[in-house]
């Protein structure tokens, strides 16, 4: 036989976690939306870069090197990545590197976010805990005592 047992994490009357999941909610949104924008910037980045390093034109060495140098610290300012001369196109390695942590702050502040709103819904929240109880299909031998005579 199994019987399940409800329990409340928080009372209706109890504010302060909703007070502070309200907090969290608010802060979280507004860092999730950051991130976002940092991910859009810097694939905005890495396109522009592709275009920049396409139209280095035909002026001089000096003139071509000093606008790869602006591509490349622009590129390197907005994801990390690094380019050499020798090869200065990106790679699709590269380009996935330089989204990967950009994504992983954005699934990050997704999951604060998710545990912030568990958090303010905690006056509404209930855990199911389960017990079993066992019944013995043996009989239950009840001892007794001689008497002595």
């Amino acid at each position: 036989m199994t019987r399940i047992l409800y329990s409340r994490v928080a009372g209706r009357d109890v504010h302060l976690p909703k007070m502070v999941g309200a907090f969290i909610i608010v802060a979280t949104l507004l860092m999730f939306a950051q991130s976002a924008s940092n991910l859009f910037d810097a694939r905005d980045v890495m396109v522009y870069y592709q275009g920049c390093i396409l139209d280095l034109g035909d002026g001089t060495v000096e003139e071509q090197r000093a606008q790869f140098e602006f591509c490349a610290d622009t590129l390197y300012n907005a994801t990390g990545l690094v380019v050499k001369d020798s090869s200065p196109l990106l790679t699709t390695r590269q380009y996935w590197i330089g989204l990967a942590g950009k994504v992983a702050v954005l699934l990050f502040w997704l999951a604060v976010l998710i545990s912030g709103y568990f958090l303010y819904r905690t006056d509404r929240l209930i855990l199911p805990l389960e017990g079993r109880v066992i019944e013995h299909s043996a009989p239950v031998r009840k001892f007794s005592y001689k008497r002595k005579k």
